[in-house]
């Protein structure tokens, strides 16, 4: 199980938290694990109830500061007025704007994610997921299209309910065996090659990450910002925003961030992070990309949604008669 459930959520942590928590975990970039390595880890798990190390989860969306090397660079010391004026504020105030619209506008939603995430220096295969989000109370249901090894594995999440656990199957001859299994959404064995928890995944966590990004780089007058309007994802039009942190590595984990912004809907549809480059002056390589395509903001999701009873999930609870 340990390979299954690889998708992202929401509601978001602490900044600080955030920043201890990320992780690289060992052996993300290779093959998944075979069905007996899953088999005995969940059993395993189950044996050692009480103990920290159950979860599957699901990736999308990063952004922030804090990683390795000394620092270089300083907050700056000058005023408010001259923060006002940092080209992030605009970042700033739109973020905070879209944050607030999907609150209080946008009840749910539904999409295709693409994700692709690197763990450990390697950039793992694309994934294709269909995902449904309800907001209140937070709600996540996932289901594997892509990569074809890892079809038909689903997971679902409800704040508040199953002892904060997700539920969530594999398939073949281990799914059969194990049935669903209840997995902290941060435990070891769902975020085996996962950069983020399923509880951090969507729309609006991505939007308050932005938030905190902006927030601490209006205070770094050496953070660059270009915006490139009439760009295009697929079939919609958006602008890219492009933001540059300053070399210093332990006050910014990513050394760039892209977000594609949609025209119309004025929410974000892609968020591209990337690394620090090997050498001085080196291409940056990818981190975490995210695309949300086939978007349906107030899908009118329901509580079956969210359900392992719901018939047309694979469930063996939607099976019984």
């Amino acid at each position: 199980m340990s390979r299954m459930l690889s998708w992202t959520a929401e509601p978001p942590a602490p900044p600080q938290d955030r920043e201890s928590r990320r992780r690289r975990t060992p052996g993300g970039g290779g093959p998944p694990h075979s069905p007996w390595v899953v088999l005995i880890l969940a059993v395993w798990a189950a044996w050692n109830a009480g103990s920290p190390a159950e979860s599957p989860a699901l990736a999308a969306e990063s952004a922030a500061g804090g990683s390795t090397s000394p620092s270089t660079v300083s907050p700056s010391s000058t005023s408010a007025v001259n923060r006002n004026q940092h080209p992030l504020q605009d970042v700033l105030v739109w973020a905070r704007t879209a944050v607030a619209k999907l609150e209080k506008e946008v009840p749910d939603y539904s999409a295709i994610l693409l994700k692709r995430e690197s763990i450990d220096g390697c950039l793992g295969d694309p994934q294709r997921i269909l995902l449904k989000v309800r907001h209140q109370p937070f709600s996540v249901y996932v289901y594997c299209y892509d990569p074809a090894d890892r079809r038909g594995e689903e997971a679902i999440y409800v704040a508040g309910r199953n002892d904060g656990n997700l539920l969530g199957h594999t398939t073949g001859i281990t799914g059969a065996l194990l049935g669903t299994l209840s997995l902290k959404p941060d435990g070891s064995i769902a975020m085996d090659g996962q950069r983020h928890p399923l509880t951090e995944i969507g729309i609006l966590n991505l939007c308050r990450r932005i938030v905190e990004v902006a927030e601490k780089g209006v205070n770094f007058p050496q953070c660059r910002v270009e915006t490139i309007s009439a760009q295009k994802l697929g079939d919609r039009g958006c602008r890219c925003i492009q933001i540059h942190n300053p070399d210093d590595r332990q006050q910014f984990l990513f050394s760039q961030l892209r977000l594609y912004v949609d025209d119309e809907l004025d929410v974000p549809l892609r968020f591209e992070a990337y690394d620090w480059p090997a050498e001085p002056g080196g291409e940056p390589p990818l981190a975490e990309q995210y695309t949300y395509v086939k978007l349906k903001l107030g899908a009118g999701l329901t509580d079956i949604d969210f359900d392992v009873r719901n018939p047309r999930y694979g469930y063996a609870e939607g099976r019984q008669k």
